[in-house]
């Protein structure tokens, strides 16, 4: 067979993947046919032999390490830096760290690094330190430790860290070795022993990896600093949970009640009322249930008791490591701060806790907004006031000239408009798909207008590229954006694998754009009923990711997709939420087919369309199928809603302890939260009746 003609049978089956939508095949496909790179190949060859840091291999003839172009891949990771010097006469400073070191969003127009560097420029003036950034996006405990090696070729004077959120969410700490020690936390302690275990193993980890970089610079006598990062506890809110199982069904019965008790005492303001059910909440979840903690941080902000409200905002940023069955944002744990800080103090390593720096320097208890884009990631304030606080560290280990963090701000750069811009349009992207609030997001939105109108061109395209089912690099308009956008935003956009009909995140780029006089609002409304409509399609599968997530978190992949979890959709909450579009000229057909979560028969699961309920589906430990027909005068144009409100399953908590400790024992996912029901398929229908499935 000719290449060529091997080439278009790929392309054939390329195409008709597309079509039918199987996006792990045709993620697979693209890397046969190079057209993509292989996302489970080792990005560089021989990653840890002499003579390589990171992306960058040396040149011993001119004496520098210079980018490999066999890691072309992995080149956006890291500093877009082309060359290294192997030696150099001036002091050097290595900063090692994750994105938020990297300045995610503003990388690599504007940088920690270069603000260190020209923080420390400005008052030391000829006898600054050079500053090389080895920091990379999604550096994993591993990673860190290799590039500290690896960087010991440059002979550094001095090491600072700056890392931590990526530690806790990835898990890859965890193997088969630790599940004797799990399952002992499970039985003595259920969900909260189990945690217990998680973050012992975890700061073990943590203690190896510190232990083994004071051992390779001590030898040199090289001082290292750590910046520890912080959290954005003013205006992160993880996604809604429901405690997870409890002992007796009893227990957990008891605390749903006294959830609806504390968030009805919330609505009428009644906070201290609100506060006694939701610390019986806490007595029966051990702060194991991030639900739980907010609600106490919402009546302790009522009750203007800032220290008790970032108690329990840092409990519910914790509680997320004992979640296996959604994504998480990185975040550094209250268990991690304490385990960098003690193993630091032990091995004479210096400290910047950025926990401690923000409320100094702003007078704020608890960081939002003004310092943070998203959960961790800093603001150009926030770029500038952490690096100045390192700079002072720096200094006072004995550089020259010691300095104070007020001091060195003035010297500590700001960003372009045009940076500015970027970062917060990204931002407001991010925070929408990590499901964030409506405010939150229109909040980024409108800083990014504000320093660019030129945003709000990009986000009209957007628009287009989000209303479209193709990867973003077969989208016309977005190919355009090669030639005119800054590398930020095309890094971001041309990598962005989260597609969803995107509701919250798109009509807040319709209002900023109004508020501007640009009315995207109607071009939103005919892209939606063009590339989704019922009238258009006949058909939507509602169990498309495309159509029922909203976020990073309650993203389900199902029959052979790729991540693929569950083989059918698991509701995890008492309301799942779905959507279709319409253009209102035609009724509509929902086809259903779901069972109990407990196996039981004889309950109802309440359906409801646009809000207002209609009719009852019949439940039993069967899977069973209803047809239903939405009237014309039920249907809206746009998008119309469809929940699923569930009955309240049995919630023995003891016997399914028990699978989750087979789990375990087996590698396999443990389902911590208990279930409401199963849904294995479910799809609307242009028109009525029987002739709208034929």
């Amino acid at each position: 067979m000719s290449n060529n003609h091997a080439l278009k049978q790929l392309s054939d089956e390329i195409a008709a993947q597309v079509h039918r939508g199987r996006s792990g095949d045709f993620a697979q496909l693209l890397s046969f046919a190079k057209l993509m790179g292989n996302a489970s190949a080792a990005p560089v060859a021989a990653a840890d032999a002499p003579g390589r840091i990171g992306i960058w291999k040396l040149d011993a003839d001119a004496g520098v390490f210079s980018r490999d172009v066999a890691a072309t891949s992995d080149w956006a990771y890291w500093a877009q830096v082309q060359n290294i010097p192997a030696k150099s006469e001036r002091r050097r400073i290595l900063l090692l760290g994750e994105s938020v070191a990297r300045g995610m969003f503003y990388d690599p127009g504007y940088t920690p690094a270069q603000v260190l560097e020209q923080l420390m420029s400005g008052h030391l003036g000829g006898e600054a330190p050079q500053v090389i950034d080895l920091a990379r996006t999604n550096a994993t405990m591993a990673t860190l430790r290799r590039i500290a090696e690896q960087a010991e070729q440059l002979a550094p004077d001095m090491v600072a860290i700056f890392a931590g959120n990526n530690w806790a969410g990835n898990r890859s700490y965890l193997g088969e070795g630790h599940a004797y020690a799990l399952l002992a936390g499970l039985r003595e302690g259920g969900i909260n022993g189990l945690r217990r275990k998680l973050e012992t193993i975890l700061a073990a980890e943590i203690g190896k990896l510190v232990d083994a970089i004071a051992e390779l610079y001590a030898r040199r006598g090289v001082p290292v600093c750590w910046v520890l990062p912080e959290f954005n506890l003013g205006d992160w809110r993880d996604p809604k949970v429901y405690v997870h199982w409890l002992q007796t069904p009893e227990a957990n019965e008891r605390w749903l009640a006294l959830l609806a008790q504390a968030e009805a005492a919330l609505a009428r303001g009644e906070f201290a009322q609100a506060r006694v059910a939701a610390e019986a909440m806490l007595a029966l979840d051990h702060g194991d249930c991030a639900t739980t903690a907010y609600v106490l941080a919402a009546c302790h902000e009522g009750l203007g008791q800032d220290g008790e409200r970032r108690r329990y905002l840092e409990m519910a940023k914790d509680a997320s490591i004992v979640d296996f069955t959604r994504s998480y944002s990185p975040r550094i744990t209250a268990a991690i701060r304490r385990q960098l800080l003690e193993k630091a103090a032990e091995k004479g390593h210096r400290v910047v806790d950025l926990q401690q720096v923000f409320p100094a320097a702003t007078g704020e208890a608890i960081a939002g907004k003004e310092m943070f884009l998203d959960y961790c990631h800093l603001t150009s304030q926030g770029i500038r006031m952490s690096m100045a606080a390192l700079g002072e560290e720096l200094l006072q280990q004995g550089l020259a000239k010691p300095a104070s963090l007020e001091a060195l701000l003035p010297h500590a750069p700001w960003p372009s408009d045009a940076d500015e811009a970027d970062a917060h349009l990204l931002a407001a992207i991010h925070n929408a798909h990590w499901g964030q609030v409506y405010d939150v997001v229109l909040h980024y939105c409108r800083r990014a207008a504000d320093k660019s109108a030129s945003v709000l061109e990009l986000m009209g395209i957007i628009v287009e590229i989000q209303n479209e089912r193709l990867p973003v690099w077969m989208n016309a308009r977005a190919t355009e954006l090669l030639e005119t956008v800054s590398p930020q935003i095309k890094r971001y956009l041309f990598s962005m694998e989260f597609k969803c009909l995107d509701r919250l995140l798109l009509d807040a780029f319709a209002q900023c754009c109004a508020e501007h006089g640009i009315d995207l609002a109607s071009r939103l409304s005919e892209l939606r009923l063009r590339a989704h409509s019922l009238g258009t399609l006949g058909r939507v599968d509602l169990l498309d990711p495309y159509y029922h997530s909203t976020s990073f978190s309650n993203q389900q992949f199902i029959d052979g997709g790729v991540n693929q979890r569950n083989d059918f959709f698991k509701g995890y909450e008492p309301v799942s939420e779905f959507c279709f579009v319409s253009d209102a000229s035609d009724a509509a057909t929902l086809r259903i087919t779901l069972k109990s979560a407990d196996g039981a028969d004889g309950a109802q699961a309440q359906l409801r369309i646009n809000g207002e309920a209609w009719g009852e589906l019949a439940l039993s430990g069967q899977w069973r199928t209803h047809e239903i027909e939405v009237p014309l005068a039920r249907v809206k144009p746009g998008v119309n809603r469809v929940d699923l409100v569930w009955p309240t399953p049995s919630l023995d908590g003891s016997a399914q302890i028990d699978q989750i400790g087979r789990d375990i024992r087996q590698n396999a996912m443990s389902e911590i939260y208990p279930i409401y029901g199963h849904i294995y398929a479910m799809e609307a229908h242009a028109g009525a009746g029987r002739a709208a499935l034929a």
